[in-house]
């Protein structure tokens, strides 16, 4: 690659391939990880109703 500019290498500069899918990934975290407390909301407050405390 003697024809690239000297200002901007592949060694010094991130690929933007690669934050995309950060983030992505990112989101698909926080959705699961907002699914699982759904389910648990839904799983105790359907136990709460017939529970003798």
């Amino acid at each position: 690659m003697k024809n690239a500019p000297a200002f901007r290498t592949t060694e010094d500069t991130m690929d933007y391939g690669f934050w995309s899918h950060a983030i992505l990934w990112l989101i698909g975290a926080m959705a699961a990880v907002g699914a699982v407390g759904v389910v648990l909301a839904f799983w105790s407050l359907g136990r709460q109703g017939y529970r003798k405390d």
